[in-house]
């Protein structure tokens, strides 16, 4: 056993031990996850509408990134047939409202710093039969002049932008997510030991994209992804367990999912200590929410409140509950 799996295996004992002191009796997992991920996506419904103001130029960044992460939700859950088509469909008519205004679209035609935030929203609106075609060929005239490519971002951006291009069928000369995953931090990195909480979160994305979000066969993911890459997720998860950083928790499980690894006793503690950590609402609290904030005393800015701190890991919780 290296002395990664040796560190892995004992955070793993240590938050086991810990962690199952104050858990109630275990659950069938595979009735209980599906259900979970209803509550979250019927949580993320009632509050979705706090993201945007009649105008989407203000707050426009937060508004467009957490669209596309909605429906990204969205179009991961509805692969598990015990998830509620029901409350899908009621969030995706939500989030399509706001991703298919003329507002929304102007954005993107009129500003092309925002595009890539503007692509996953608008390539999963076009899946979901909302397609803009003047947005469409703004996105593929920025890519045609090298705008897109040009723009510097960290290895797992570039991953996240040439997945959803190729996904939407955009015509693109650069490299795929798999050629540009050997740039990024999860391929280089031989111990996680040092990796701080945005490096965590570089990891876990540039995995989802490797992945395809469960669209990529697990066995050839954990080829690709490189031999150190389960006992770091281990090793991750452990630590942030015990932080109780459930968004970060969230990922990781997700991840966990996607590469298609065996249970462990460190992620049983997670999926367990997961649907724990979920509201009697249906949301999951973020590392920065309090219950006693200044902010919960009126109603209007207690919903801003509770989504902007819950809206993420919510979401996150909702695709690793549909994908376990």
């Amino acid at each position: 056993m290296s002395a990664l799996a040796r560190v892995a295996a004992a955070v793993a004992d240590r938050a086991s031990r810990e962690v199952r002191r104050t858990l109630p009796a275990p659950v069938d997992p595979e009735a209980v996850r599906p259900r979970a991920a209803g509550r979250a996506l019927e949580w993320l419904t009632a509050g979705v509408s706090t993201l945007w103001t009649e105008d989407p130029s203000l707050r426009r960044s937060e508004s467009i990134k957490s669209a596309g992460e909605v429906l990204l939700a969205c179009a991961v859950s509805e692969r598990n047939p015990r998830v509620s088509p029901r409350r899908l469909r009621a969030l995706r008519e939500r989030v399509l409202g706001y991703v298919c205004s003329d507002a929304f679209v102007s954005l993107v035609l009129r500003d092309p710093s925002l595009c890539r935030l503007c692509v996953p929203s608008l390539i999963l609106a076009e899946r979901c039969g909302a397609a803009q075609p003047r947005a469409r060929a703004c996105v593929q005239a920025l890519v045609d002049t090298g705008y897109l490519e040009a723009v510097e971002c960290t290895p797992f951006q570039d991953m996240e932008v040439a997945f959803f291009l190729e996904l939407g069928g955009y015509r693109q000369g650069g490299p795929g997510p798999e050629a540009l995953y050997s740039r990024t931090l999860a391929a280089r990195m031989r111990s996680p030991l040092h990796l701080s909480e945005h490096d965590a979160y570089t990891v876990t994305h540039a995995l989802f994209y490797l992945a395809r979000f469960g669209e990529a066969p697990p066995d050839e993911v954990r080829a690709a992804a490189g031999p150190w890459i389960a006992e770091a997720l281990e090793l991750l998860l452990g630590r942030y367990i015990r932080e109780r950083h459930w968004d970060l928790v969230g990922e990781l499980l997700t991840c966990h999912a996607l590469l298609g690894l065996q249970g462990s006793a460190v992620a049983e503690v997670g999926w367990r200590r997961l649907l724990q950590a979920q509201r009697d609402d249906g949301s999951v609290p973020g590392l920065s929410f309090d219950p006693a904030s200044p902010r919960m005393a009126e109603p209007a800015s207690a919903a801003e409140y509770r989504w902007e701190c819950n809206a993420h890991p919510t979401l996150v919780a909702a695709m690793a509950f549909a994908l376990a």
